[in-house]
């Protein structure tokens, strides 16, 4: 996968040997990808690009970006600083390759990894039309669609899609066309039956004449389900109601780019390993909101985390599935997304405005709160101490909403919730205990494999409950 060249600079600072197996070109894709500069921090802490690289590959930034929900009683609009950036994987991959490969990793490209060997000692990797390799271990990035995932989920559907389309034009009116929207849902459920959302920012600041602009155009299903709009349904969607969204004719539009995708998640996630000497990583273990389309912004959260995990499995030789597996435990913070999907994605019959009503109500209550707790939820990053204030706002103002949430959650979604909450509490709790604890336990005079332990614990905690974004402000 692309990003994994992310993980493999990372692991490579820690001094290990590192080969990249691709079966394209480890290189980036020729678009933007709309991120908050907070969630880039740690490429540059930990050395995978410098400061000066990341910058030159950041191609747009504004101020604030717009938040808004149309509706008839419930409308809501206000501006916020998250995804407020625009970046370049073209430029990023390439700065991050450059520096792996003058380390000395090794990159193996148009080569398809055709099966896996697992031993005792190590993994006997073979290659398409290549000699085979070995490793002491493979961290797989190859996204939800990983043929390694697919084996681990024993074939499982995936439980979210996001079906995203969009475009890179010319054209957009130069006045307009100086900041971006983090989330904008102009109407009701469209006529394909399922609430259509947008996204919007200038593309490298407008471009030479200023009026480049990227809109991306999605809708979250429950596949599975009947009557599912496809890709060319909601492109079709997307190019009627783009008019009207950007105050623009298509006449005047020059198309330089398009994208059409399908972003699936599962619902038992963060995947744990099943097999020893194989972890998944990025997308392929499920560590991002399946609110979000893509899981850079993630990556880039838990790179941290991951850099120290899987460098310790390794300095330890601790690399059968019983240690790998807790490198992606259980975070309750991403959980509890999961049990607000389904009303996105679903909303109660006969209520058309249900998720504008809804997710303006939730957002707006967010901003109300001030910026202490708006950031930390606009970046799908759930803490106590921003969630609890949010949803106490949002009911208060809007109590009648409480039976119909209820109603498009379901009785198990709705008990999963309170006992995700409940986690959140006490993940919080054990977080913020977190000192004594390893000094009342001496974790790090304890044997390598029980101070493994300890450390993915301290992890689950601090990362499930979200205190982890504090620490990259």
């Amino acid at each position: 996968g692309t990003l994994g060249i992310l993980v493999a600079r990372a692991l490579q600072n820690q001094g290990f040997a590192v080969c990249i197996v691709e079966r394209g070109v480890v290189q980036g894709r020729d678009q933007e990808w709309n991120v908050s500069w907070e969630e880039l921090r740690p490429l540059v802490r930990h050395g995978i690009v410098s400061q000066a690289e990341l910058d030159g590959s950041v191609q747009s930034s504004w101020p604030t970006s717009r938040v808004g929900f149309e509706s008839s009683h419930h409308g809501v609009e206000f501006r916020a600083g998250a995804l407020n950036a625009g970046i370049s994987p073209q430029k990023l991959v390439e700065a991050a390759r450059r520096r792996f490969e003058e380390a000395g990793g090794t990159i193996i490209e148009r080569t398809s990894l055709q099966e896996m060997e697992i031993y005792d000692d190590g993994v006997f990797m073979r290659l398409q039309d290549r000699e085979a390799i070995g490793a002491r271990l493979v961290v797989d990035a190859m996204g939800a669609g990983s043929p390694i995932v697919q084996q681990a989920r024993n074939g499982a559907p995936p439980d979210a899609a996001c079906l995203v389309v969009g475009t890179m034009a010319s054209g957009y009116p130069k006045e307009a066309n100086v900041d971006g929207d983090y989330l904008y849902s102009a109407s009701a459920k469209g006529s394909l039956g399922h609430q259509g959302f947008w996204e919007a920012f200038p593309s490298d600041n407008g471009g030479v004449d200023g009026t480049e602009r990227t809109t991306y155009y999605f809708t979250y299903v429950l596949p599975g389900e009947e009557n599912l709009p496809s890709i060319p349904d909601v492109f079709d969607e997307y190019v009627e109601a783009l008019p009207g969204y950007q105050q623009c004719s298509l006449e005047k539009l020059r198309v330089k780019r398009a994208l059409c995708a399908s972003f699936v998640a599962f619902r038992d996630s963060p995947l744990q390993t099943p097999f020893d000497r194989i972890l998944q990583v990025g997308d392929a273990a499920g560590i991002q909101s399946p609110l979000s389309f893509g899981g850079f912004g993630a990556l880039c959260r838990h790179l941290p985390r991951l850099e120290s995990a899987i460098s310790e499995a390794l300095r330890h030789d601790l690399l059968s599935s019983e240690y790998l597996s807790q490198i992606n435990p259980y975070f309750p913070n991403l959980a509890m997304q999961w049990s607000m999907y389904r009303s996105i994605a679903k909303p109660p019959e006969g209520e058309p405005e249900f998720v504008n009503r809804m997710m303006g109500g939730i957002l707006s209550a967010a901003e109300r709160c001030g910026p202490n707790v708006m950031m930390p939820i606009l970046q799908d990053v759930f803490t106590l101490s921003a969630l609890g204030p949010t949803l106490a706002s949002w009911m208060a103002r809007d109590p009648l909403i409480i039976p119909l949430f209820v109603k498009s959650m379901g009785t198990e979604n709705v008990l999963s919730a309170i006992g995700h909450l409940g986690n959140l509490a006490k993940y919080t709790a054990l977080s913020s205990l977190e000192p004594l604890l390893a000094a009342a336990l001496d974790v790090e005079d304890l044997v390598p494999a029980e101070r493994f332990r300890w450390h993915r614990r301290f992890d689950a905690w601090r990362y499930g409950s979200g205190l982890d974004y504090e620490s990259h402000k």
